[in-house]
């Protein structure tokens, strides 16, 4: 998958590559996103609903693949304020203070 790849990529660029918890939450943000992608196509395949025939009784219950988006993007969104931190850091330690040529 080249936008798996490409997501760990850039995001292996913001942290410390030789701090194993830093590749670990590299590598657990592209798996949620992987997770979060399937999850999506369930749900556009499936509906919102499915249909379950029990004892020979129809109804209609909630896709579980809902509930189990939202607890990835939730974890996802806490994951990216992580990164968010990376990022700002990075571009502040790149800035150059101009009263320094004056």
């Amino acid at each position: 998958m080249a936008g798996r790849k490409s997501l760990r990529k850039e995001l292996i660029e913001l942290v410390n590559e030789r701090s194993a918890s830093d590749v670990e939450i590299v590598d657990r943000y592209v798996q949620l996103a992987t997770t979060s992608k399937q999850l999506g196509a369930d749900i556009r395949k499936n509906g919102t609903t499915l249909t379950v025939v029990n004892n020979g009784n129809t109804y209609l219950k909630t896709n579980p693949a809902i509930a189990e988006l939202t607890r990835v993007s939730k974890e996802l969104n806490n994951l990216k304020v992580f990164f968010d931190e990376k990022r700002k850091a990075k571009t502040s330690a790149h800035e150059i203070d101009e009263s320094e040529f004056l």
